[in-house]
């Protein structure tokens, strides 16, 4: 039986407190994805792990101001999940540039879909 009083009172939610957290920092970002595991050369993984950063920030600055980006790129975002998830395919090496490429496009698109090859 449910009865008709909701669990979730105006009593109950006093009871929550609510931490207000700043945003990352890139840098911040930079020292989260810095320890993946890494199957790839060093070098290489470094150097597509920095471009994933790169990305990162313009997307959040385009976001926050209205940046650079043209109107219909104005809308992507990159997410902190979305950008480890895509560091982490970077550990893999150069070799697996494209499963990269893709990761990239499935995480900054979302459920949208924004960069489908038919909505270009």
């Amino acid at each position: 039986g449910g009865g008709g009083t909701p669990w979730l009172s105006s009593e109950l939610l006093s009871l929550f407190h609510v931490l207000h957290a700043p945003p990352l920092t890139v840098a911040d970002h930079a020292a989260m994805i810095s320890p993946l595991p890494a199957s790839g050369p060093p070098d290489e993984v470094a150097a597509v792990r920095s471009q994933l950063l790169s990305l990162f920030a313009m997307l959040g600055k385009a976001g926050a101001a209205g940046g650079a980006l043209p109107p219909a790129a104005a809308e992507l975002s990159l997410t902190t999940r979305g950008l480890l998830r895509c560091a982490d395919h970077a550990g893999q090496g150069l070799a697996a540039a494209e499963e990269v490429s893709a990761a990239v496009a499935r995480e900054v698109a979302g459920r949208r879909g924004a960069l489908s090859p038919s909505g270009a």
